[in-house]
C-alpha cells in the first residue's frame, strides 16, 4: 500500500495545542478566563470557580455544557469573554508550516472554539492562506445550545457532502450512530454511501448503521484506527 499522505485528499486539523504548541499559555490564560467567569456569575471565590469548573468537565464534558445545563449561561457569551486572550504568545513553527504545504489535497480546521478564535491563532502562526474552511462550534447553524442535539444541518454543508463523500467515517458510540442514521434518513443521503467504508467502535455501534449499504464494515478497538486504514 502506498503512504497514507499520498492517498488522502483531505486533512482535518484540531487547532488548539495541535497547530501551536500546548506549552504556549493560551490554554492557561482560557482556564483562567473561565474560571473567571464561573467566579462572577455565580458570585464565589476563584477557588470554588475552580472546583465547579473540575466538577463541570468531569460531568458535562466541558465547563460551558455544565453551565448551560445548571445556571443557564449563554453559550455565545461564555465564548466571547473565555477568548479574550493575548495571542502575541504564540509564535509560528516555520519546520511545521514547511511540512503542512507538502501536503496534498484539502486542509480543515475543526474546532469548538469560534471561528475568530481560530482567525486569531492562525494569524500569529502565519497559517492564514493554508487552510480551506474552519468548522468551528458554530458551523453546524442548527445546534439546539439546549440539548445540543443536531437535528439538521446547514444546507451548504449537504449540497458539498453530496458532491464528494467521504471514503471513510469513524463511528465512536451507539449515541452517534442514531445521530448520524438519522441525519442519513433525514436528509435522504441512504443511497450516497455505497462507496463509504464505515468504521464503529464495536458490534452494538456498527449493528445501528446495518441498515445502509456501506462500501465495508469495520470494527475496532480505541487506538486501532490508523491500522485498519491499511485493510482498505
Amino acid at each position: 500500500m502506498p503512504p497514507l499522505k499520498t492517498i488522502i485528499d483531505t486533512w482535518i486539523f484540531d487547532l488548539d495545542n495541535t497547530l501551536y504548541s500546548a506549552d504556549s499559555g493560551i490554554f492557561q490564560q482560557v482556564g483562567e478566563l473561565m474560571s473567571r467567569f464561573v467566579s462572577n456569575h455565580l458570585n464565589i471565590d476563584i477557588k470554588e470557580a475552580k472546583k465547579i469548573r473540575s466538577k463541570y468537565y468531569r460531568q458535562h464534558g466541558t465547563t460551558l455544557r455544565g453551565m448551560m445545563d445548571n445556571h443557564g449561561v449563554d453559550p455565545e457569551i461564555f465564548l466571547k469573554e473565555v477568548h479574550k486572550l493575548d495571542y502575541s504568545i504564540v509564535t509560528p513553527n516555520h519546520k511545521l508550516n514547511e511540512e503542512l504545504a507538502k501536503l496534498k489535497g484539502r486542509k480543515i480546521i475543526y474546532t469548538n472554539a469560534n471561528q475568530q478564535h481560530a482567525n486569531d491563532i492562525l494569524v500569529q502562526l502565519k497559517l492564514t492562506d493554508m487552510f480551506e474552511n474552519i468548522f468551528d462550534i458554530y458551523f453546524l447553524d442548527a445546534i439546539d445550545w439546549k440539548d445540543f442535539s443536531v437535528e439538521k444541518f446547514n444546507e451548504v454543508f449537504i449540497e458539498k457532502l453530496k458532491l464528494k463523500m467521504p471514503e471513510i467515517v469513524y463511528v465512536y458510540s451507539q449515541n452517534s450512530a442514531i445521530s448520524f442514521l438519522n441525519l442519513i434518513k433525514n436528509y435522504q443521503l441512504v443511497d450516497h454511501w455505497m462507496d463509504t467504508n464505515l468504521m464503529c467502535i464495536g458490534e452494538k455501534t456498527s449493528m445501528v448503521l446495518n441498515e445502509i449499504k456501506w462500501k465495508k464494515i469495520f470494527l475496532f478497538n480505541p487506538g486501532e484506527e490508523e491500522f485498519l486504514l491499511y485493510k482498505i
